[in-house]
């Protein structure tokens, strides 16, 4: 299968694939860095997931504002039974250190991409977004909400704790104009030059929301690390905090993040986060 998506990318995109590696660790599907007849670098990334869509529609967003560097999307297709897009490689240096200074760096950037408007929630795709409005989309998404609470190994009143927090955050958030999203800005999505933010890489399952989601995403990947919250708040600037809404926001994407591990059967990383969101309860906003 693997040959003939190589064979077709090479017919369609009139390349010759000289050498090929394998990149590990990639979660949303099988990536490999590509090196041309010609000494041009491409990434090609096959998924069976339609997320990717995403990826297409937030590079060509964020090009269009020189925001940063985004992987300019040469060829997308449904390829067999998976999604298959070849981009140019982002050569720069992976993040060892998320500290004040990129977490600034971070949020400035951030701030560019909340400013375009979308007109629809979650994915983009050719026949459209896939929820009408944020309350459809988090409605949707939330359906598991309850068996994946009462499935943590926690006391019932920590459940009804997260409950009541669910509940309360979700009431206030009905009314947003949704905005461009990355949906998983971790470090392994960004790429740095000198010690600076330079391009990010692979959306995750919000394209269009609430901007606060990446923000929540951030600060729950850097719960142990305030000195780059810190920057990420001060270099975005003007962030007016519910904090209802963002302790929602947060116990939204954790849950999101255990029912997934869930379903994949990866017991030790569901137990890792679940024992974050305990951990956060003296400290749920930022």
């Amino acid at each position: 299968m693997i040959i003939h998506i190589f064979n077709e990318i090479e017919k369609v995109c009139k390349i010759k694939i000289c050498k090929k590696k394998k990149i590990q660790g990639a979660r949303t599907g099988t990536v490999y860095k590509i090196t041309d007849s010609k000494d041009r670098t491409w990434a090609i990334k096959i998924t069976p997931r339609k997320q990717i869509k995403g990826d297409v529609y937030f590079y060509k967003k964020v090009s269009s504002r020189k925001i940063c560097e985004v992987p300019e999307v040469i060829f997308f297709e449904k390829i067999d039974k998976n999604y298959v897009m070849v981009s140019s490689w982002l050569e720069g240096e992976s993040v060892e250190n998320m500290d004040y200074k990129l977490g600034n760096d971070v949020g400035k950037k951030l701030r560019k991409i909340h400013e375009m408007k979308v007109e629809g929630c979650g994915q983009k795709n050719s026949k459209g977004w896939q929820y009408k409005n944020w309350k459809e989309f988090l409605r949707a998404n939330g359906e598991r909400t309850g068996q994946v609470i009462n499935r943590l190994p926690r006391s019932n009143d920590m459940k009804k704790m997260m409950f009541d927090k669910y509940k309360k955050g979700l009431a206030k958030v009905d009314k947003v104009d949704p905005v461009l999203c990355h949906g998983d800005l971790g470090k392994d999505n960004m790429v740095l030059k000198n010690n600076k933010l330079f391009g990010l890489i692979d959306t995750g399952w919000i394209v269009g929301g609430d901007g606060l989601t990446d923000i929540a995403y951030l600060t729950n990947n850097q719960s142990d690390n305030q000195d780059f919250v810190n920057g990420l708040i001060e270099g975005y600037g003007d962030l007016n905090i519910d904090d209802d809404r963002f302790v929602f926001y947060r116990l939204f994407l954790w849950l999101g993040k255990i029912n997934y591990n869930i379903s994949i059967g990866n017991e030790e990383k569901y137990r890792k986060i679940s024992d974050k969101i305990v951990d956060l309860n003296s400290g749920w906003s930022i």
